[in-house]
């Protein structure tokens, strides 16, 4: 049995599996997860398909306000996912099933990928359903899958680029290995348009590959680092030129610096792991099974004494160790907050070292996991495992703009509702300011300029800012909230000591109010 491996219908097994499971999930949450960067995804899409490219409705970011239009162009994220969303809405589907049909699918062809990396490397079969496993029912491939962000499109992205890298280091043919690596350097050149952390990975890769050369020094290795290389810079290239052109600065924006020291960012990186391997559910269930989860996982680390000699195993940790390396460094000189949804991506690497790692001590002492202790062990694993993945969605759930138009429905003085007050007053295309943009723009259909937190951005929201950004765009009309929900929007109000003297009532010489309700206030610029 040394030379079984996984079989291809196996693996269609598992794929079948993980679509039937998060969409069964999806519908016992009842909504694609959303948050704030969901709609901003589903605004360029939508303006994609309307012939408007790569912009938004929604200018938050300083990177998007200083265009001073609506639609404004994104460089803030890269647009690969919304893309996506767009080819799919042409097909007959609507936004948001388009969106999170996207994610599912991706998910589930990840779990799938990773067992071709499995056969791949010959890996013993009960150990590589342990890595599927520990990648598919995880809790945030569950979260991730059934949301609309571009974690998981990406994360399927990053799988296909090892794939394919050790698929062409197992060629014997030279000019075939090359033109497999190639499809590696493509598959991490488009996840660089989906998320700028496939610069990271292809960071790795190089890496990885620059160590294989120096050991080695083959004109195959040579030609494995070109293959590689070149694609993924031809399409990484136009991106960031489209960034530089737009706003100046290779990274798009986002440039401000994280109020998080060295210590605090190292320690939310452990955190984000952490929660990364045993989820972070919050009910006394989900509590129970992540530290039975960690007593398992401590057990069985207990049992590892050496590092085993594998080239394969080498190349995957440290495209793992680089791109955590990076993440970890980027969280120091940006805004981004380290944590498990920026760790996610390197979720199937850890799944597939930790494969190899126990495979390898497992040849090397010639003993299958058999024992009665470690069926146990792994039983036990399993079900705490399955658990914290299950329970990892806190029930009911409510998107946020669900929140936001229940307070837009609240009637205003003269009984109607914001949306219809708004349609009488401003045209369609026209926007309006507000907190809690990205939610409020998804309710009201229409364009919101937003206001980002300090955290986000260096621009502080006094009166003069706050006047000059509303003529900029030619808005007519502020919206606050009384009660936000929103984290950023509650921030934003706090943080303004004049949006907060509008909240209490003091007046403005530019603004006055046009209309309230319990729930929203309304000031018209003068």
């Amino acid at each position: 049995m040394s030379g079984s491996r996984l079989r291809k219908r196996e693996i269609f097994v598992w794929l079948l599996a993980a679509v039937v499971y998060y969409a069964a999930m999806l519908y016992v949450v009842g909504s694609p997860l959303l948050d704030n960067d969901s709609y901003q995804y589903l605004s360029v899409a939508s303006n994609i398909l309307t012939g408007d490219g790569m912009t938004t409705d929604i200018p938050f970011f300083e990177s998007e306000l200083r265009h001073g239009v609506v639609p404004s162009s994104v460089t803030t994220f890269p647009p690969g996912y919304p893309i996506t969303i767009a080819v799919l809405q042409t097909l007959g589907l609507g936004p948001q099933s388009a969106a999170v049909a996207m994610s599912i699918t991706s998910g589930a062809l990840t779990v799938a990928t990773l067992g071709l990396i499995c056969r791949r490397l010959r890996m013993d079969p009960l150990i590589s359903r342990y890595v599927l496993f520990a990648f598919g029912a995880n809790a945030s491939t569950l979260t991730y899958s059934i949301s609309i962000l571009s974690e998981s499109l990406f994360t399927l992205l990053v799988t296909v680029v090892i794939l394919a890298f050790l698929a062409s280091r197992a060629v014997g043919d030279n000019r075939t290995a090359c033109a497999i690596a190639t499809l590696s350097g493509t598959a991490v050149g488009v996840a660089t348009w989906v998320r700028y952390a496939g610069l990271f990975v292809f960071a790795g890769i190089i890496l990885a590959l620059l160590m294989e050369l120096a050991t080695s020094r083959t004109r195959r290795a040579f030609y494995n680092l070109i293959s590689v290389g070149v694609p993924a810079a031809l399409l990484i290239a136009p991106l960031i030129a489209r960034n530089v052109l737009l706003t100046g600065t290779w990274q798009g924006g986002n440039t401000v610096a994280s109020e998080d020291g060295a210590a605090r960012t190292l320690m939310k990186g452990a955190t984000g792991l952490a929660w990364l391997a045993v989820g972070n559910g919050t009910t006394a269930v989900a509590v129970a099974a992540q530290v039975t989860v960690a007593i398992v996982a401590v057990v069985a680390l207990t049992k590892l004494r050496s590092w085993p000699h594998m080239p394969d195993l080498n190349l995957v940790a440290t495209v793992l160790v680089v791109y955590i390396a990076a993440i970890v460094l980027a969280s120091l000189n940006s805004p981004i907050d380290i944590g498990a949804r920026l760790l996610f991506p390197a979720l199937p690497l850890i799944s597939l070292t930790g494969g190899l790692v126990v495979w390898r001590l497992q040849r090397r002492s010639h003993r299958r996991l058999r024992t009665v202790a470690s069926k146990v062990l792994a039983t036990v694993g399993v079900c705490a495992y399955f658990i914290s993945g299950c329970t990892c969605l806190d029930l009911p759930y409510s998107p946020p703009h669900h929140g936001v138009e229940a307070k837009l429905a609240a009637p205003l003085e003269d009984g109607s509702r914001v949306i219809d007050w708004l349609a009488a007053r401003n045209a369609p295309g026209v926007p309006v300011m507000a907190t809690e943009s990205q939610a409020t723009s998804y309710a009201l259909h229409r364009p919101v300029v937003g206001m980002a937190e300090s955290r986000y951005s260096s621009t502080r929201w006094d009166e003069a800012t706050v006047v000059s950004v509303i003529r900029q765009y030619r808005a007519r009309y502020l919206i606050l909230y009384t009660h936000p929900d929103e984290v950023s929007g509650r921030s934003v109000q706090s943080e303004s000591p004049f949006l907060a003297s509008l909240l209490a009532g003091r007046r403005a010489a530019g603004f006055v109010v046009a209309a309230r309700s319990t729930e929203v206030i309304i000031f018209e610029s003068r």
